[in-house]
């Protein structure tokens, strides 16, 4: 089980990761839509986008608050363990 936590934790930070590299030089406060044409605008795939798509519908503050919704989003639908 600890094997699985490690496997959903280093996923979770990959896929955060990934997506906050295609927000560097965002122009904060920006809401969702803000967000996915400006990852779309420097070539984030569809996957990226696709997590972009999934946020809550509203205004954040900053990268930080992007990347604790995707980490909280993204571990509500990885599983923990089978």
């Amino acid at each position: 089980m600890a094997d699985k936590t490690t496997e959903t934790r280093t996923t979770l930070t990959r896929d955060s990761t990934r997506v906050m590299a295609y927000l560097e030089g965002v122009h904060y406060p920006a809401d969702k839509s803000e967000l996915a044409a400006h990852a779309s605008q420097r070539g984030a795939p569809m996957d990226v986008l696709a997590i972009l798509d999934n946020l809550p519908n509203k205004t954040y503050a900053s990268l930080s608050e992007v990347n604790d919704q995707i980490e909280a989003l993204t571990s509500e639908t990885t599983p923990e363990s089978f």
